[in-house]
């Protein structure tokens, strides 16, 4: 479980800095899941661990992005009322 841990973080990552943000979400999600069971065995703690943190990595880019399109989306649409 930590090397898919680890291999599902940087998918993830991959997939949402290329902008496909829809499958990195959801291969971070699984991510973390797998990294919390892989923390359990100690053999695979440490990749467990670095999947962990590679998904909740991917996760914050995700939400910093979306944040960022929402703020753009709103100003572009105040901005362009204001132009009527």
């Amino acid at each position: 479980m930590g090397i898919a841990s680890l291999v599902l973080g940087i998918c993830s990552l991959v997939t949402i800095l290329i902008g496909i943000p829809y499958i990195g979400i959801i291969a971070a999600v699984v991510g973390i899941v797998l990294g919390i069971l892989a923390k359990k065995n100690p053999e695979q703690a440490k990749m467990g661990q670095a999947g962990f943190i590679c998904s909740i990595v991917a996760v914050a880019i995700c939400v910093v992005f979306t944040v960022a399109c929402v703020a753009c989306i709103g100003v572009f649409g105040a901005a362009s009322g204001y132009m009527l």
